[in-house]
């Protein structure tokens, strides 16, 4: 665990000398001294800011400028500070062309008083935290300087920790351009363990970091809900995420939303919907052809997916097996009234008569209700069950 070294200011002088530059509060009394080469220099720089940048008159500028004590104590007291905690931060092994950008992220880390800084750095340290690994958190994540320890960061690295990853890893994983919510993260890598991905986490995040750290997993919540919003048994997201090909997971919840918006612009219902987006051939599809997700957007042309003849072969097989003869009249009818793919109707129907009905009579119940055949087979297998025990 790496160290550093801070050098404290000396105490101040407890006498006093030739009266310097003061500035004076509204009732004349003393307040912050201010060097005065350091004030001229202040008043310089606010009457060329007032002047040349806002375009206030010359005379207003400079009475402005040499009139606001209070303004520019609180204005040098902020420089000070901006180059306290950057003496800091250069210190603990952060390079100084990256200040700003933590700056940018997170102003209140600059402001803190002198020496608060130097004690938020230790107290991760003596977590176990290195230095290293530190300073790589605060460029991507400078919010965790702000407040006591963030606990919610401090639980996501004992998730990950206790599923395989080392720090090395996360650290190789951190993007220096984006920056993290370590809440949203956690939440992500809890819902991971109630829909059933705990076991295969290690999997499931080596596959795709993006999960988590794309968007502080903010796309893998939408995705979540998306899957579960269409059907898809919480069971089974976690083999849907592992079946995903290795791509940006922002981009394909984009290409999911733009596959549901095409279809609902056709005024497909929500429940076809589902059934369309999570078929296991598609999912097939998308593992040999990612490429061809860029296409799914509306008003976009999509080939036929492959597959889709022998879909419509079974499907045939499974009408005429019905009854419904070669007659396109009933086949239209058919069509319209069942709804599923291939061998789907068959399986449904197949699941129906093992549970002990003749399947002359299952045809004919089938034929007059179609609806049965439209829910899922594990559906009907639990409404079986039911009526069974």
């Amino acid at each position: 665990m790496g160290s550093f070294h801070i050098a404290q200011r000396q105490n101040p002088r407890l006498y006093r000398t030739k009266r310097s530059v003061v500035t004076e509060n509204c009732d004349g009394k003393e307040d912050a001294r201010i060097p005065r080469a350091t004030l001229k220099e202040a008043q310089a720089a606010l009457f060329e800011y007032l002047h040349f940048t806002r375009n206030i008159q010359f005379m207003d500028a400079e009475n402005m400028s040499k009139n606001s004590p209070h303004f520019l104590r609180k204005l040098l007291k902020r420089v000070k500070n901006l180059k306290d905690v950057g003496r800091v931060l250069c210190a603990f092994g952060i390079e100084r062309n990256k200040i700003g950008q933590i700056y940018k992220k997170a102003v209140q880390v600059f402001q803190h008083e002198y020496g608060v800084l130097p004690l938020k750095l230790l107290a991760y340290q003596e977590l176990g935290l290195s230095q290293s690994f530190m300073a790589k958190i605060i460029v991507c994540s400078p919010r965790a300087l702000i407040g006591n320890v963030d606990m919610k960061f401090i639980k996501v690295l004992d998730i990950l920790k206790s599923v395989g990853f080392d720090y090395a890893w996360i650290k190789e994983h951190l993007s220096e351009q984006d920056s993290y919510n370590w809440s949203m993260i956690l939440r992500v890598l809890n819902i991971f363990s109630e829909v059933g991905c705990s076991c295969e986490l290690h999997g499931l995040i080596s596959q795709h970091p993006g999960l988590l750290f794309g968007g502080s997993g903010d796309g893998a919540l939408s995705l979540i809900a998306f899957l579960l919003k269409f059907g898809l048994p919480v069971d089974q997201i976690s083999s849907m995420f592992l079946q995903v090909p290795e791509i940006q997971v922002g981009q394909f919840v984009s290409n999911l939303i733009k596959c549901f918006l095409f279809l609902h612009e056709i005024e497909m219902e929500v429940d076809e919907i589902g059934k369309i987006v999570f078929l296991p051939h598609i999912t097939w599809f998308m593992q040999e052809n990612p490429q061809e997700l860029g296409k799914w957007g509306i008003r976009t042309r999509v080939g036929p997916l492959p597959r889709d003849a022998e879909s419509q072969r079974l499907k045939m097989k499974f009408f005429l097996d019905l009854g419904y003869g070669e007659n396109p009249t009933m086949m239209k009818k058919a069509h319209k009234a069942f709804r599923g793919w291939g061998g789907e109707l068959q399986e449904r129907f197949d699941s129906i008569v093992n549970a002990g009905l003749d399947k002359e009579d299952v045809s004919e119940m089938v034929t007059s209700s179609p609806q049965i055949l439209n829910q899922r087979k594990a559906v009907i297998q639990s409404k079986i069950d039911i009526l069974v025990n």
